[in-house]
């Protein structure tokens, strides 16, 4: 059964929990739309921690575990929860907080049938949180690649591109990737998605092939997880792609559901690793931009909003321009080969690999 989640006010009561037959409807339906429009971008300021009931005793228990898993999701990386200072800072909560609201998921039991799980969703002050990060040695993961998802199950006779109907449990990569602030698109698997790839090119084919079919979606980033049948478990294998070298990896799980939670997870540990800057990285200097392509207004502005939408930027200015290449003066808070990890992401920016360029000044183009 999917784990799918819903922002409620009121706890709904076990007497009130829809029939079998009727719940099932229901998660068909959200899933259907999940697997159309794509997983929701995520606020990175936002915690979760599971509560036993809406108590305000049980909402201030509850403050702390919110906090550290925004912690977790703001800055991508899971092992301040083992940092001997987190639970000093873990006492902000209270004074950070800037909302809350309560979340029902429906999973799995034990024995089969579906269950609600309560959580509390907490939304912290940014300017505090970033703080809190700082404290702890951390930053705040800004720029982060949306990430396209195609899963291929082999049931031991075929393969077959997972729909929405098929992946029972969706809610677990989903949810997994929410907590870690991963922004994950997942496919349509119309005409186009069948044309462009096929199971067995998914299964064994190149990854270069799954990250071109991904363009339609316009990210920069593709993950293969690949699921079959081993013993009474399932056999997982993952793929990473994102233009370079690409990042693979397997392992076996007793369900589908940890084995797609892990997918998520593991995801989540590559991305912080290729784009997550952590905060002994960041070395502020100056820097001339070139960037060609700069044909008109238009190009003009989608370049300067571009530029101050970026958080390794700190400050910039148009200096002149020479044709159609605008040149800028620009207070970096990275190094270029790491900004250049971050444009990336964008797919506004570019670096200019024909131009030249020294310690001091940047050649990037416009991307078209």
């Amino acid at each position: 059964m999917a784990a799918v989640s819903r922002q409620v006010r009121r706890m709904t009561t076990p007497s009130a929990r829809p029939r079998p037959s009727v719940l099932l409807l229901l998660l068909s339906a959200m899933l259907c739309c999940a697997s159309m429009a794509g997983a929701q971008p995520v606020d990175l300021y936002v915690g979760s921690a599971p509560v036993a009931s809406q108590d305000e005793a049980e909402r201030v228990r509850a403050l702390g575990p919110a906090l550290q898993s925004a912690l977790v999701r703001a800055s991508g990386d899971p092992t301040l929860a083992s940092d001997p200072r987190l639970p000093a800072v873990l006492e902000q909560a209270p004074r950070l907080l800037q909302s809350f609201g309560w979340r029902q998921d429906v999973g799995q039991g034990a024995d089969g049938a579906p269950v609600l799980r309560a959580s509390l969703q907490a939304r912290f002050d940014p300017a505090g949180v970033q703080a809190a990060l700082a404290s702890l040695g951390r930053s705040v993961w800004s720029e982060r690649p949306r990430t396209l998802v195609w899963l291929v199950i082999d049931d031991g006779s075929t393969r077959r591109i997972a729909s929405a109907a098929q992946v029972a449990a969706l809610g677990a990569l989903t949810g997994a990737a929410r907590e870690r602030g991963v922004d994950l698109a997942l496919p349509q698997m119309d005409a186009e998605d069948l044309a462009r790839l096929d199971p067995d090119t998914l299964w064994g084919g190149p990854s270069s092939a799954a990250l071109a079919a991904a363009s339609r979606y316009g990210t920069p980033v593709a993950l293969v997880v690949r699921l079959s049948r081993s013993g009474p478990g399932w056999g997982a294998r993952f793929t990473l792609a994102d233009g370079g070298r690409p990042d693979d990896w397997s392992a076996t799980f007793p369900d589908a559901g940890t084995a797609l939670a892990a997918a998520a997870n593991g995801l989540a540990d590559r991305l912080v690793q290729r784009f997550a800057l952590a905060a002994a990285e960041r070395v502020v200097a100056d820097y001339e931009v070139a960037i060609a392509g700069v044909a008109g207004a238009d190009d003009y502005g989608r370049v300067m909003a571009y530029l101050g939408g970026l958080s390794v930027v700190q400050s910039f200015a148009p200096i002149g321009a020479e044709g159609s290449t605008l040149e800028v003066a620009a207070t970096l808070t990275v190094t270029p080969a790491r900004l250049r990890q971050v444009l990336s992401i964008g797919g506004v920016l570019a670096f200019d690999e024909g131009a030249l360029a020294d310690e001091r000044r940047i050649a990037l183009r416009l991307v078209r």
